[in-house]
């Protein structure tokens, strides 16, 4: 059975409601963690302790192939454990409100410059417009 477009929009604000509760409670949680009695390292335990086995079946039903081994290891390195070390390290310091400005603006940052370097998709001028924009906000 079709789901009708009202179902869909309400599936698709359900799913946005649930990443912006994810990503705003992720800084604020860690930060609170990290200056109680949790290290970076176990916050990054935890974090794939979770999510790896509920992403372990669709990982082994597409396995690496899907994507290949050079973007599996950008998104390891990229999004993956490393990523989450240095995050999470970066919130002994600094507050989480630092995180929730910083980090979106690296990985945009990142992203659009990987791609150009790495992909050779060049950006338009409106994306480096953006880019402009978000770099002199950051600081």
């Amino acid at each position: 059975m079709e789901k009708s477009s009202s179902d869909k929009v309400a599936v698709g604000v359900a799913f946005g409601l649930a990443g912006a509760l994810i990503w705003g409670t992720w800084p604020a949680l860690s930060r609170l963690a990290v200056q109680q009695t949790l290290t970076p390292l176990d916050i990054v335990a935890l974090r794939f302790a979770v999510a790896g086995p509920l992403l372990l079946p669709l990982f082994w039903r597409r396995g690496i192939a899907a994507i290949g081994w050079p973007a599996a290891l950008l998104l390891t390195c990229g999004a993956g454990a490393p990523y989450v070390v240095v995050v999470t390290w970066g919130l002994e310091f600094a507050p989480a409100a630092h995180f929730g400005v910083i980090a979106p603006s690296t990985m945009l940052t990142c992203s659009t410059l990987g791609g150009w370097l790495i992909l050779r998709d060049k950006p338009s001028t409106a994306r480096l417009i953006g880019l402009a924009v978000i770099l002199g906000g950051a600081p």
